[in-house]
């Protein structure tokens, strides 16, 4: 007697999405997806964990005048092919699997998930404290460096921190904020800062004088208003003390923020191995 085959389709959601959460190659994730609408329905980008990190190439252009990215694994080689019409022409930075881009011709901000096209735009950098006192920052280099605390795709508790304006200071976006907010040490003999990194619950801050100034994320996500909190500044070997820190921000209206662009499904997305 034959043995009656399992219908896979009817497995339940909450085993699918085990199995998804635990697939950390976008190739298999989408294979996953095609199986049947049970399965496809179930590989979202909230269910996407990539374990594994892609190398993100320049940008290039095809025949047709379209620009496209090209991202190699480094497990095994593959090369993904994708475009990316939100993030052309505009410096990319990566943090926590999304873009944070920055715009050359207006100079505008916007978080964006490079395989679902998830787009969140963020407060202009003309929002920012004291913006108008200099112009000799190029638009698409005003951001130097930002880091996200946390993946936009699994929580709406995320801090996006940023060096800004010729590396000079230090400033904070959360998600319903209308402006950035100027994060000012007191006390400390700063000077311009030289990168600034995300660990386990803090954000690092390095300065060219070898200064290290640690922000504890909770002091910032999920407060409103202004606040005064307690950081830790260091150098390289020795304990310099707590010290004061001011949050500043502008009191004009910034333009309306546009609203984000949802996007589930991972789209057109090519594939080849090296």
């Amino acid at each position: 007697m034959m043995q009656e085959m399992p219908d896979w389709s009817e497995l339940p959601h909450d085993l699918l999405v085990l199995i998804a959460t635990r697939l950390n190659l976008i190739v298999d994730y989408l294979i996953f997806g095609t199986v049947c609408n049970s399965w496809h329905s179930t590989a979202t980008k909230n269910n996407f964990n990539s374990g594994l990190p892609w190398l993100m190439l320049a940008e290039e252009e095809d025949n047709e005048g379209n620009t496209f990215r090209r991202f190699f694994s480094l497990y095994d080689g593959t090369i993904l092919k994708k475009r990316i019409p939100k993030a052309s022409r505009k410096c990319c930075m990566e943090s926590m699997d999304w873009l944070i881009t920055v715009g050359d011709d207006e100079g505008e901000i916007s978080l964006i998930h490079p395989f679902s096209d998830v787009h969140i735009e963020l407060p202009h950098q003309n929002t920012t404290l004291d913006y108008d006192d200099d112009h000799s920052t190029d638009l698409m280099t005003f951001i130097r460096k930002a880091v996200l605390s946390a993946n936009p795709s699994h929580t709406s508790d995320y801090v996006v921190m940023a060096i800004e304006r010729n590396m000079k200071f230090i400033s904070f976006w959360r998600p319903g904020d209308l402006r950035w907010t100027r994060v000012i040490w007191e006390g400390t003999q700063h000077n311009l800062f030289a990168d600034l990194v995300y660990f386990n619950g803090k954000i690092y801050t390095v300065s060219h004088s070898g200064e290290l100034l640690v922000c504890d994320v909770d002091d910032f996500v999920g407060l409103g208003g202004k606040m005064t909190t307690e950081s830790q500044m260091m150098d390289a070997t020795t304990s310099m003390g707590a010290n004061n820190i001011v949050i500043s921000s502008r009191t004009n209206v910034p333009p309306t923020m546009a609203s984000a662009e949802k996007s589930e499904k991972f789209s057109g997305i090519d594939f080849k191995r090296w």
